[in-house]
């Protein structure tokens, strides 16, 4: 018999609380995190399951099977893509969510998620359980029956062409699957189907549908742990378990109270600088600055619209008030729809003290951080010497939900101050870290740093600065970057913008950025920074990194072809079991393939 594997807890461990969010996991918070480093709780990251390890779980899989097929036979089995119904849209979804993210086992939780469900004419309802995870993924039939709503379970969730561990072609099917969680013994409990009887299994999740409300109906927790009891799990056909899942759902609409602000006809807009700390900064006040703008109307005078610091290009904006002494005060508020991070954000403020930091799963780390203490009725800025700033302790949140902190970015001692443009030489590049290209991975990579400040250390727009590339010690040898090697890349670039940021091949947080290399044989590496801020183009000189002088040498294949594993958010995993992942097969000519293969 084959053995199906399902992850399991240590049911120890269980206790731990979940503190942050989900399933936008390539996008990294703003303000108090450090780049490549996640801070405090409370951010749009997952946690990681603490002591996990992995157990094999016997199922039957031929009555499984049965299942599988109790409503259509195997050839008629395709996901439910465009059910037809009234959609519902700009919901907001409350769950209790996990994922795979490099080979770890990760826990969530969503307030406010971007959703949205489709009501049938029979009275049916279907949602995309896994829309983030994965985007083609089909929708969860919700059934109206005379006693309620029922998702009947499995359902087929997605379908994609992949390669069996020999290299046979075969079509991948995700079934969607209530699972519970249940004892292993041994101390340890996981999620699995849940067997009631020899070949048979309790797989209906209810639902209730009152008042545009959808909520499943079992909102319990396992025992006395923070883990929901009960979930919609990513499985094969044999009912193994990938990882991903969703439980304690909820969608409903946003409150009536919830409406984004909108701009006057006659605003003004007023370029300005934005500043706040960082607990890496400690000891230099608001070192950390970025372009914003604020707008004010002649209409109503005491008024005062900021941009979204998280997103300033999103057009969603934070309403204040201009007080008698000059101040700006601000209140809770919504902000509107974030497509990037897939929440609905609000502007809250907050406060803050320094505490221990942890690092992305949550552990202690070496340096000091911020912890929001309380979300908070209202924000002041005061005005002195045309600079708007907050008292000492005080944050401006980003929030992914509007009664607990959830943030996408978070800003310490926020400060605005006009800002006027002219011409000027931009600071150096420098080099800070550096992996050799390696073959079979198809990549290295490079970390610098862009000062976004002129010679003199003055800030400069960085909506105007950006870098070029050089290799092989050949200054008009400019590298460019196309979209053969960088796929979410629309046109080649060589000018790259200061803030760009695909958080896959780029990634930029301030003047910290990174890059993936896809390209062998370089020895030496030049960056230049290019300033066109007052009508004028100023360049800084070329800074080079010679990778031979380092030592470092390329990783070759040796002629041999060779398999590596990632998980669905593209890190790679040192083993991939118990889940779907994608196999990226390197041979000897340099040529890849890359297909989802699910073990």
């Amino acid at each position: 018999m084959r053995n199906y594997f399902t992850y399991v807890l240590s049911a120890a461990m269980l206790t731990t609380s979940l503190t942050v969010s989900a399933q936008a996991l390539r996008t990294a918070p703003q303000g108090l995190a450090k780049f490549a480093k996640t801070p405090t709780a409370g951010m749009l990251k997952g946690k990681k399951a603490s002591d996990l390890k992995i157990a094999q779980s016997r199922v039957q899989p031929n009555a499984f099977r049965v299942l599988v097929r109790r409503y259509a036979a195997d050839e008629d089995l395709t996901p439910v893509t465009n059910p037809e119904g009234t959609t519902y849209g700009n919901l907001a979804l409350s769950d209790f969510n996990t994922f795979v993210y490099w080979g770890y086992l990760m826990t969530g939780q969503d307030r406010a998620a971007l959703s949205s469900y489709i009501v049938a004419p029979n009275g049916d309802v279907y949602f995309q359980p896994f829309a983030s995870s994965l985007p083609n993924s089909g929708y969860l039939k919700i059934s109206k029956e005379k006693d309620g709503y029922v998702a009947h379970t499995p359902q087929l969730i997605y379908t994609e062409s992949g390669q069996t561990d020999a290299g046979n072609d075969t079509t991948i099917y995700v079934y969607a699957t209530r699972l519970t969680m249940q004892d292993q013994g041994n101390g340890y409990v996981g999620y699995q189907t849940d067997s009631v009887a020899k070949d048979t299994w309790n797989l209906d999740m209810k639902f209730t549908f009152e008042n545009g409300v959808l909520q499943q109906a079992d909102q319990s927790n396992y025992g006395n742990t923070a883990y929901a009891n009960e979930i919609i799990g990513l499985t094969d056909a044999g009912g193994a378990w990938s990882g991903y899942s969703l439980g304690q759902i909820t969608i409903k609409p946003l409150d009536a109270e919830d409406v984004a602000a909108t701009l006057p006809s006659d605003t003004v807009r007023h370029d300005a600088v934005f500043s706040y700390d960082t607990p890496d900064t400690a000891g230099v006040e608001h070192a950390t600055k970025t372009s914003s703008y604020y707008y004010t109307s002649k209409s109503n005078p005491s008024a005062v619209y900021v941009a979204n610091p998280y997103n300033k290009d999103s057009k969603q904006y934070i309403a204040g008030t201009i007080n008698a002494d000059k101040s700006w005060s601000f209140k809770k508020q919504y902000l509107g729809a974030d497509s990037t991070v897939m929440q609905h954000l609000w502007f809250i403020p907050g406060t803050y003290t320094v505490e221990k930091g942890t690092d992305y799963y949550g552990d202690p780390a070496a340096e000091n951080d911020y912890a929001i203490d309380s979300l908070s009725d209202k924000l002041v800025l005061k005005y002195a010497d045309g600079v708007y700033k907050s008292d000492s302790g005080k944050a401006m949140l980003i929030n992914a939900g509007k009664d607990k902190v959830y943030y996408t970015g978070a800003y310490a001692d926020p400060q605005y101050q006009d800002f006027v443009e002219v011409a000027a030489t931009p600071a150096d590049p420098s080099f800070t870290g550096y992996q050799a290209y390696n073959s079979s991975d198809g990549y290295g990579y490079l970390s610098f740093n862009i000062p976004c400040a002129d010679m003199l250390g003055n800030y400069i727009n960085p909506d105007k600065l950006y870098y070029n590339v050089f290799v092989n010690g050949d200054e008009t040898e400019l590298y460019e970057f196309s979209t053969d090697d960088y796929k979410y890349l629309t046109a080649n670039m060589t000018n790259v913008p200061y803030s760009f940021s695909d958080n896959y091949d780029f990634f930029a947080t301030n003047d910290a950025h990174g890059i993936y290399y896809h390209v062998n044989g370089v020895d030496q590496w030049g960056l230049q920074s290019i300033y066109t801020g007052g009508g004028e183009t100023h360049k800084s000189k070329i800074v080079w990194f010679d990778a031979a002088a380092s030592g470092v040498k390329a990783i070759t294949n040796n002629g041999k072809s060779t398999v590596a594993y990632y998980d669905l958010t593209g890190r790679r995993v040192s083993k991939a079991q118990g889940g779907l992942f994608i196999k990226k097969i390197t041979y000897a000519d340099g040529s890849q393939k890359t297909v989802k293969v699910l073990k």
